[in-house]
Parts: C-alpha cells; sequence; structure tokens
C-alpha cells in the first residue's frame, strides 16, 4: 500500500513498485482509520512535510513501513521494541531499489539508506573495525554482494558490473566463505543485520 500527501507522489510511488513486480493494493493519502490495509504486506510511505506525523500514523498501522524523504538528516530510528520491521530510504531511489526495500521488510529486515547510514554514524567512529566482514570483502564483493541482494543471477550481475561471469562466481564464493554463509539468501541476511549492507 502507498501513502503520500499529493496525488502525484503517490501514483509515481506507485508506478516504481509495479515497475519492480510489485503489486500495489491500495493508494491512499495520509489518513489513517479510513482505508483498510489488511491486504497490504508493506506500507510505502512519503513522510512529506509532517514527518513525525506521517511516521507515527503509520506504525500505529501494525505493518513494515518503508519511509521516504528527501532530508538527509539522521531518520527517527526510535521503533517501539517488537514493532514491525522498518526502511528508510531516500525519495530518489529506483524502482529496483524501492523493490528491494520493500522486499526486506517484508522478510522482517532492516533497511537504511546508505545516505543515512553516514548520517547516524558519528563522524569519528571509523566505517569498519578491524577484522570486522565489513573490512574484510573487498570493494568488488561488495559490488556483487548489492547485485545479490537484489536477487540478480550471476549472468545479470556479470553484465551489470562489466565483469566476467566466471569472476562474478569466484567473488561470490568469496563473499559466502566471509562472512560464514551457506547460501546467497544468507549472505545477504547476515550483512544486513550486521549493517554491512545498506538496501
Amino acid at each position: 500500500m502507498v501513502r503520500a500527501p499529493y496525488p502525484a507522489l503517490r501514483a509515481g510511488l506507485a508506478e516504481l513498485l509495479r515497475a519492480s513486480g510489485l503489486i500495489v493494493v491500495d493508494e491512499d493519502a495520509d489518513a489513517p482509520g479510513d482505508v483498510p490495509v489488511i491486504d497490504a504486506d508493506v506500507l510505502v510511505v512519503d513522510v512529506g512535510e509532517d514527518e513525525p506525523g506521517a511516521v507515527d500514523d503509520a506504525r500505529a498501522l501494525g505493518l513494515p513501513n518503508v519511509f521516504l524523504r528527501a532530508d538527509s538528516r539522521p531518520p527517527r530510528l526510535d521503533a517501539p521494541a517488537g514493532a514491525a520491521a522498518e526502511g528508510w530510504i531516500t525519495r530518489d531511489a529506483t524502482a529496483d531499489e524501492l523493490g528491494a526495500a520493500v522486499r526486506a521488510v517484508a522478510a522482517g529486515l532492516t533497511v537504511l539508506d546508505p545516505a543515512f547510514v553516514r548520517a547516524v554514524r558519528p563522524a569519528d567512529e571509523p566505517e569498519a573495525a578491524p577484522g570486522s566482514n565489513e573490512a574484510r570483502l573487498t570493494a568488488r564483493e561488495l559490488d556483487v554482494l548489492r547485485q545479490i541482494a537484489l536477487g540478480l543471477p550471476n549472468k545479470a550481475i556479470a553484465l551489470r558490473l562489466g565483469i566476467s561471469e566466471h569472476t562474478v562466481k569466484f567473488h561470490v564464493g568469496a563473499v559466502l566463505s566471509k562472512l560464514d554463509a551457506s547460501s546467497r539468501t544468507e549472505a545477504v541476511t547476515i550483512a544486513a543485520r550486521s549493517g554491512l549492507l545498506a538496501l
């Protein structure tokens, strides 16, 4: 389900979601209570100008939420314990990125756009502690991991990154080994939970 303060935003979000292969069951303004949301698995919300109100209203429905915002300030990561999964992404997200965020929160994962990760992390905190998974993964392995998170097969990853399929297989093997994962899905889950992968 899509919720945004303006009809053009709602229509645009709905089209992006459909382009990523998802089904939009309803488009809602920002008034809770009037629109049934029983059939929705995830609520996608453009927070508009009244972010606190939009976030509180969305959280009250008890669905996993994906919030979109333009501001690069740290988002409200204050959901109560036991609340449904949440994602925070920027308004300039692509259809693939938006679709990946929706699928991730539907699976119970937390999604945080890299722009917000930088805003949340203190300036003097290193991006990766020595010996951490992030420190051990190379830049190319991180690129491959991001493509795996989008659900792409090796051939598609190779085309996107401009490398051979054999090289992709090599990097996938390295990622699985370094994350101690037995499958691609497990690697993405481990990476997302550890903050290594911002979906």
